[in-house]
């Protein structure tokens, strides 16, 4: 789980890849006990970017594009410094 400054919440849940019935299973059981309306995230090797259940599968890669480019648009962070 990762608390944000604003009292939300993210849920990730790590795994090289699901592609096996038996893991996906395993994997997403995590989240089956959370019964708030965060999202949750099952972050993969994997290709098929999907939604189950309210649990998004995402490609680790294309989740840290997509993380990284929203918030650097939406928060104070203004990147390193530049030395002069």
């Amino acid at each position: 789980m990762v608390q944000k400054p604003n009292n939300e919440r993210e849920y990730y849940q790590i795994a090289f890849t699901v592609n096996d019935e038996k893991t996906f299973e395993r994997e997403i059981s995590a989240f089956r006990n959370i019964r708030d309306n965060y999202p949750k995230f099952l972050l993969t090797l994997d290709f098929d970017n999907t939604s189950f259940e309210g649990i998004h599968k995402v490609n680790v890669i294309d989740w840290h594009g997509f993380y990284f480019s929203f918030y650097s648009h939406h928060s104070s962070y203004t990147g390193p410094k530049q030395s002069k």
